[in-house]
């Protein structure tokens, strides 16, 4: 493709917070810069996470604010992008994406690069330890990756997801041509990889948890879940006990664990070992 014909992509953050407060203002300030626009919806927090996510729209014009009441809102928010140069770059409360690699990396999605592919996955740390400069988890791969960028260029809709970019129909401009979906992480490490991310499941993430207890439960964990079994969440929630989502614990944790030192994910070249 010369840069005559390359087709200018745009690319639009969606974050979804709910009780975020530990990470969320780094969460947000990493991808302002590789962002067009990002569209930031909180789903019933009561801890600081609004009034954080308040505090950076009103200091960055990139950044929209919507409270929702329901997690498919979000999607509903996203789906007039669909068959417009568009990539969704969807991002937690949890995930710390190393600011100037993504920044790097989306330039290069806005000039055409990758447009053949529908989703891209990146590298990942989900970190359960953490202390000054350093983190300590288990990399993706050989750790399932949560990283989510889509290209909604190719789409002719997708409709009734349960949240942004998950479950629904989706309807491709070339139903008769495979969907490609390309891994970062299978051409780079993650020291070298230029969509990397510091995903803190493991850790606490809002100012209401007592401790760091496990990987929350997600919206996707009580979609599927049975009916039998979302009574029992039910019933511990009442009683105050956390409940810890399954998926997470199974497959974020693969692998051997690592270290990466770094102090603010301003990264270079972190160093990168095996624990003892």
């Amino acid at each position: 493709m010369t840069p005559a014909t390359q087709k200018r992509f745009r690319v639009i953050g969606i974050v979804l917070a709910r009780n975020e407060d530990i990470f969320i203002r780094t969460a947000i300030e990493n991808i302002v810069p590789a962002c067009d626009e990002i569209l930031v919806f909180d789903h019933g927090s009561s801890d600081g996470t609004v009034a954080i996510i308040k505090d950076l729209a009103a200091r960055e014009s990139k950044i929209e604010f919507l409270s929702i009441r329901s997690p498919e809102e979000s999607h509903r928010a996203i789906e007039k992008f669909a068959g417009s140069a568009t990539w969704i770059f969807a991002v937690d409360g949890d995930e710390i994406y190393d600011p100037g690699r993504t920044k790097e990396f989306c330039d290069r999605l806005r000039m055409g690069e990758f447009a053949e592919y529908f989703q891209l996955r990146g590298n990942v740390l989900h970190v359960d330890e953490r202390s000054e400069g350093e983190y300590r988890g288990f990399l993706a791969p050989p750790s399932r990756p949560m990283t989510k960028m889509f290209n909604f260029s190719l789409l002719e809709s997708w409709t009734d997801g349960f949240e942004r970019l998950h479950g629904g129909k989706q309807v491709f401009k070339a139903p008769d041509q495979p969907v490609r979906r390309l891994a970062i992480s299978d051409q780079y490490d993650f020291a070298e990889s230029p969509f990397r991310c510091l995903h803190m499941v493991f850790l606490k993430r809002s100012s209401r948890e007592k401790s760091d207890q496990g990987p929350r439960l997600n919206i996707a964990d009580d979609v599927s879940a049975r009916f039998g079994e979302r009574w029992k969440r039910k019933i511990k929630k009442f009683l105050g006990l956390r409940l810890s989502s399954p998926g997470k614990l199974k497959n974020y944790r693969l692998g051997d664990k690592v270290t990466v030192v770094d102090p603010a994910f301003e990264l270079g070249s972190p160093s990168r070992k095996k624990e003892n």
